[in-house]
């Protein structure tokens, strides 16, 4: 992937963000249930604040990771391929062949919005492929590329194989 693009820097401040409203919640889910289980079952206390500090420090965790995410996370379109990759211990590469594109979603929820980015997701028939966000105007853009060129793919193989 020479001409791989990577995600914009705004989208480090998006998973920040994200993260932080996990670790909310995991905090206010841990009182809840603290105070649910004290009362009701209090030998098993211990048990609610080992599960929810896991929790806690799982995303703690991923909040430090986020430079590393990102610095690993690429996408490239071709005339023939989509390509995703991503992860920094675990290497994942993902090669999308254009022609099974089916669809291409632009999703935004509110973290993105603030930050005026879109999450990509490119539908196949066995699943979807997202690329986390980008920019508005680069999303809208490489949605009608994906779009124009799986179009054209599939044109290209029902005239090949009408013609054979």
């Amino acid at each position: 992937m020479n001409n791989a693009q990577q995600l914009p820097i705004s989208i480090k401040k998006a998973w920040l963000l994200d993260r932080c409203f996990n670790i909310l919640i995991t905090l206010l889910l841990m009182l809840i249930s603290s105070l649910l289980v004290s009362k009701f079952i209090p030998t098993y206390l211990w048990l609610t604040w080992l599960v929810f500090g896991l929790g806690f420090l799982y995303e703690s965790l991923t909040i430090l990771l986020i430079p590393y995410h990102y610095k690993f996370w690429r996408y490239q379109i071709t005339a023939n391929y989509v390509y995703l990759q991503s992860g920094f211990f675990f290497r994942k590469h993902t090669t999308i062949p254009i022609n099974r594109v089916q669809n291409v979603n632009l999703n935004q929820g509110p973290i993105l919005r603030i930050f005026k980015l879109q999450a990509v997701a490119i539908v196949t028939a066995a699943t979807d492929f997202t690329i986390d966000g980008i920019t508005e105007v680069e999303a809208n853009a490489l949605s009608q590329q994906i779009i124009t060129t799986a179009r054209k793919a599939r044109e290209e193989n029902v005239y090949s194989s009408t013609s054979t």
